[in-house]
C-alpha cells in the first residue's frame, strides 16, 4: 500500500481515538488482498506503526470470515501488542482483533491489559471485546466497574453486562438504575434497563415502570418499554397503562418501543 494512503487511514483512526470512538477502517483496505494469518503475524514483528495497523485490520478481517479460532501463537502476539505497544491506536486495534479471535484464552490477556491501560478508548475497546466471551469470570470482573469513577467505564461495563445477561448482575444493575440519576449516566442506565430485561429479573418491574414514566433520558425510557415487554408475561394493568401512555409520547422511537411491548405482552397473555 502507498505510504500516503496509509497516512490518511492512520489520521482518520487517530481522529477517532481523540473523539473517543472506535473506527473500523476495513473499508479503506477493501481492494487490497489479505495475507494469511501466519504471514500477518510473522510480519507484525518487524512492521512500523502504520504497517502494524494495516496488518491488524487484515487479521480482524480474517477472524470475521471464519468459524475457527485464532492460533495460540496469534493470541500470544496480539496479547504482547495489547500489553506493550507504545501506540494507543495499535493497542486498541489489538484488543479489537482479540475480540474477534474466537479463543477464550484471550480473556486473561484482556483483563490483565485493562488493569494497566490508561487510554480511555483502548480501555473501552477491551471491555467491548470481553462481551464476546461470556462467563462468570467476566461478570465478576465487570461488576465493580459499575461504580467506577469514570462515567464512560460505568456505561461500557453496563453494556457488556447487559450483553452477558448473567443473573449474577441483576441486583448490581438494579442498583445502578436506582442510584445513577444524572444525565451523564443516561447510557449506563439504559444498559442497566436492557440487562434487567434480558436477564428476566421480574423484581425490577416497579423501577422499570418508574424509568418509563419519569426518567429524563429518552434512551432510558425506550429500553424500559422494551424490557417491560419481555418481563410482563401475564395481565398487568399498571404496566399496560404506562405503555399505552408512552405510545402518545413525542419521541417516535419510544412510541414504537411501547407499542411493540404491548403487542408482546398481549401475545404472552393470549397463549
Amino acid at each position: 500500500m502507498k505510504k500516503t494512503q496509509l497516512s490518511a487511514i492512520t489520521y482518520l483512526l487517530r481522529l477517532a481515538l481523540v473523539c473517543g470512538v472506535t473506527l473500523n477502517p476495513q473499508p479503506y483496505f477493501a481492494q487490497r488482498p489479505i495475507a494469511t494469518e501466519q504471514t500477518i503475524v510473522a510480519n507484525l514483528a518487524t512492521a512500523d506503526e502504520e504497517q502494524r495497523l494495516a496488518l491488524l485490520v487484515d487479521l480482524s478481517a480474517i477472524f470475521k470470515t471464519r468459524l475457527t479460532p485464532a492460533r495460540p501463537h496469534t493470541i500470544a502476539v496480539l496479547t504482547n501488542l495489547l500489553q506493550t505497544d507504545a501506540v494507543p491506536l495499535i493497542r486498541t486495534q489489538a484488543a479489537r482483533a482479540l475480540e474477534l479471535a474466537g479463543d477464550s484464552t484471550a480473556v486473561d490477556a484482556l483483563l490483565a491489559a485493562f488493569k494497566t491501560e490508561r487510554e480511555m478508548t483502548t480501555r473501552k475497546t477491551i471491555l467491548y471485546a470481553l462481551a464476546s466471551y461470556p462467563g462468570p469470570q467476566i461478570t465478576a470482573a465487570l461488576l465493580p466497574l459499575l461504580n467506577h469513577k469514570e462515567q464512560e467505564i460505568r456505561a461500557t461495563a453496563a453494556y457488556v453486562l447487559a450483553e452477558q445477561a448473567d443473573t449474577a448482575a441483576a441486583k448490581p444493575l438494579l442498583d445502578l438504575l436506582r442510584k445513577r440519576r444524572k444525565e451523564a449516566d443516561a447510557f449506563a442506565r439504559s444498559q442497566a434497563v436492557r440487562g434487567l430485561g434480558r436477564i428476566g429479573f421480574q423484581a425490577a418491574t416497579p423501577l422499570l415502570l418508574e424509568a418509563l414514566q419519569n426518567d429524563k433520558a429518552q434512551i432510558v425510557k425506550r429500553e424500559a418499554a422494551i424490557a417491560l415487554g419481555w418481563l410482563t408475561t401475564e395481565p398487568a394493568p399498571t404496566v399496560l397503562s404506562a405503555l399505552r401512555a408512552a405510545t402518545s409520547a413525542d419521541d417516535p422511537y419510544l412510541r414504537e418501543a411501547a407499542q411493540a411491548a404491548i403487542d408482546k405482552i398481549n401475545n404472552h397473555t393470549s397463549l
